[in-house]
């Protein structure tokens, strides 16, 4: 591990304490000891932080694993990534499985892979396409859009053996669009239930259309 003029690079095995610094590159596996915040954070293999982590730039191809809260303007994620404390960021690119105890918050969401999400998935543009089972307590945006693909090259970043499923409570939004999706509540202003949607009410102020296949017990439209 080499470190200086605020900059840290792992390559192997490694460790680093937190701290700010301008750019952290990791090729290996390397353990981060508190809290860190930087300009650019790049990792190809696994991490490890014992705290919280804030990167303007964040790109991870492998695997990470954070004990607080995750905060990036440009998030791209190729792999794996859990933070118990909840995830901020401004643009979200997936290719894999995303998980927090917490809520996850992001202006724009495009989501290849699967997801665990402990409280609300909270986003301005969703473009989810599902791999794997997936669960969010609520979710809440402008325009959601969730349909199912299957992709071989993605599957050995997801631990789950379930279907390609979208559970939540709500979903609330302007345009929805959902397909392979269980919820209590669907509620938006023009909504289209796909394939395999199993929903107990749709609420909509404009526009309500569903699949053939789509079981809805109530339909709603609201003033």
């Amino acid at each position: 591990m080499t470190s200086e003029r605020g900059n840290v690079k792992i390559t192997g095995m490694g460790t680093a304490s937190g701290g700010d610094f301008g750019s952290v590159r990791i090729t290996g596996e390397a353990m981060i000891q508190g809290e860190m915040r930087c300009e650019r954070f790049a990792c190809i293999g696994t991490c490890s932080v014992e705290g919280g982590l804030s990167a303007k730039r964040l790109r991870l191809l492998g695997e990470a694993a954070l004990e607080g809260a995750l905060t990036a303007d440009d998030l791209r994620l190729t792999g794996r990534i859990e933070a118990k404390g909840g995830i901020r960021a401004r643009t979200m690119v997936v290719r894999g499985e995303v998980s927090t105890e917490g809520d996850l918050e992001t202006d724009r969401l495009n989501a290849r892979g699967a997801f665990d999400i402990g409280g609300l998935l909270n986003a301005g543009q969703a473009d989810i396409r599902l791999y794997g089972s997936s669960r969010a307590q609520d979710i809440g945006g402008g325009t959601i859009s969730v349909r199912r693909r299957g992709f071989r090259a993605l599957k050995p970043w997801f631990t789950g053996s379930g279907a390609p499923e979208l559970v939540a409570q709500t979903i609330e939004g302007d345009d929805i669009y959902l397909e392979h999706t269980r919820a209590d509540v669907v509620r938006g202003k023009r909504i289209e239930l796909g394939p395999g949607c199993r929903i107990r009410r749709a609420e909509y102020t404009e526009s309500l259309r569903t699949h053939k296949s789509a079981e809805v017990g109530e339909f709603r439209k609201e003033p």
